[in-house]
């Protein structure tokens, strides 16, 4: 998981932050309680199942 955040943290830099735009980033602990809700104990098998659930509540 400390990759997995290595990973989101440098991909909001490199994403928003370029833009201009100031960003928080969860901290460790929020990301691995969200990433176990959204994928399981197991892993990652089906990566846009997340996407999916985000748009289903209205989100873009």
């Amino acid at each position: 998981m400390k990759t997995k955040e290595r990973m989101i943290h440098q991909y909001v830099r490199e994403k928003f932050e370029a833009e201009g735009k100031k960003v928080e980033v969860p901290h460790y602990t929020t990301l691995a309680k969200v990433w176990k809700e959204w994928f399981g104990a197991e892993g990652a098998s089906d990566t846009s199942a997340p996407l999916r659930r985000w748009r289903r509540a209205g989100r873009r």
